[in-house]
């Protein structure tokens, strides 16, 4: 699919990404409470600044008032930067009751009114949690390099998630975990990257029809440092939820990707709000168990045969013993076939694995392969579906938090509009 590439095929913005923009910082989510337009000014000029890019900021006419009363209704953001006028006193008491509605994670910068405060005061702000504390007059530099000092090391945050798809060969475990990842971007308004883990027989981008410029294999062939920028750089937008990253797969490629390269990627959830979901080869290795102990999902598939059942019990205990403090896996059932063909039932797989999430995928060969044929996925090519309602019952198991859209099924939204014309 993709040609052999020199050094000098590169443009020089794929060749400079990491020197130039090392700098940016993850996308956060900005909320800021100002009162004084002189405020309002500066932050609007600091959320222009390069090194925020990623930044998303939503920047509202208020108080410290303002913002409690908002976050009793809406998830407060990542970072929370909020105008008071208060005298000391009044100020504490109302950064108790904010703390009180804020996400655990959220960190606050204070705008005070004042020139100075008292060293006593900005102990005891620190103590309720407020990360910095900035005094009239305001600049947006300030505000800048606040953030900067505030996010210097984020090795400690995680904006997205990471789900790996994992199956013995054969069982399907490539087609769900491609399916899923885009019903996760069309159902539930999630940022996705498929991430083709699988260099020798990798099918994202021959599934997708994707026209990739630079496959991750092509980029690795020329030695050049992967990092977030670059991953982003040469990623395939499938649409405005869904990116791919993917492979030449061909046999004379390594079977696994080099160790510098899964670490970037697994490192991208720390700088990006997504999802990203590794399609795992076959095979079990040193460097997969490393891939497993640190996703936040496993999702293993197997068929309902005896074979399937057997590999089905090598892998959940492959990767309880990989990551034995973390949650189980959920494991699909695929190609469940129905009528008098005799199968393994859902039933014993959960028993005799001791699973909580257990998704039965009912064999629809004809969509699978439609969906195939055209670049698409089962879910946009047939929402409603049997099989369309069992991907979306796994991207909801893995997708958690970063659900923000309407996953309701077809019907359920149908039965909806029905009612309201009622």
């Amino acid at each position: 699919m993709n040609k052999q590439l020199n050094p000098s095929d590169f443009p020089e913005t794929i060749r400079s990404a990491t020197a130039s923009e090392n700098a940016l910082l993850p996308a956060l989510r900005i909320g800021a409470f100002a009162s004084s337009e002189q405020a309002i000014r500066e932050l609007s000029r600091a959320k222009g600044d390069i090194s925020l890019n990623r930044t998303r900021w939503k920047i509202r006419t208020g108080d410290l008032d303002t913002a409690i009363h908002a976050f009793k209704e809406e998830k407060s953001p990542d970072l929370l930067i909020v105008e008071s006028g208060d005298d000391p006193a009044a100020l504490l008491r109302k950064l108790e009751t904010l703390s009180v509605h804020c996400e655990a994670g959220t960190r606050v910068i204070l705008l005070g009114a004042r020139s100075t405060y008292s060293a006593d005061f900005y102990r005891s702000v620190v103590k309720i949690g407020v990360s910095d504390l900035l005094v009239s007059p305001l600049r947006s530099r300030q505000v800048i390099e606040t953030i900067k000092e505030i996010y210097a090391d984020w090795s400690d945050v995680r904006l997205g998630k990471i789900t790996a798809f994992i199956g013995s060969r054969g069982a399907g475990s490539s087609m769900i975990a491609q399916n899923v990842a885009a019903t996760m971007s069309r159902a539930m308004s999630t940022d996705v990257l498929l991430v083709d883990l699988d260099p020798q027989f990798g099918t994202v981008g021959l599934n997708f029809n994707a026209k990739s410029t630079y496959s991750l294999t092509d980029i690795l062939r020329r030695g050049s440092k992967l990092d977030d920028i670059l991953i982003e750089r040469i990623s395939t937008v499938m649409h405005d939820r869904l990116r791919l990253l993917t492979v030449d797969a061909r046999m004379d490629n390594r079977s696994e990707l080099p160790i510098n390269a899964i670490r970037a990627i697994l490192n991208l959830p720390n700088a990006l709000r997504q999802h990203v979901v590794l399609d795992l080869p076959p095979i079990w290795s040193r460097r997969m168990r490393t891939i497993i102990q640190r996703v936040d999902t496993v999702v293993i598939t197997a068929e309902p045969t005896l074979r399937g059942f057997r590999d089905a019990g090598h892998l959940v205990h492959a990767v309880r013993a990989a990551r034995p403090d973390k949650e189980a896996p959920t494991l699909v059932i695929n190609k469940l076939r129905g009528g008098r063909e005799k199968h393994i039932k859902t039933s014993e797989f959960q028993d005799f694995l001791r699973l909580n999430t257990v998704v039965d995928v009912p064999y629809n060969h004809k969509l699978v392969r439609k969906s195939q044929a055209v670049g698409r996925s089962v879910f946009e090519c047939d929402e409603g579906a049997q099989i369309s309602r069992s991907l979306l019952k796994i991207a909801k198991a893995v997708n958690g938090e970063l659900n923000i859209g309407d996953d309701r099924s077809i019907w359920d939204k149908m039965a909806s509009r029905l009612w309201k014309w009622w």
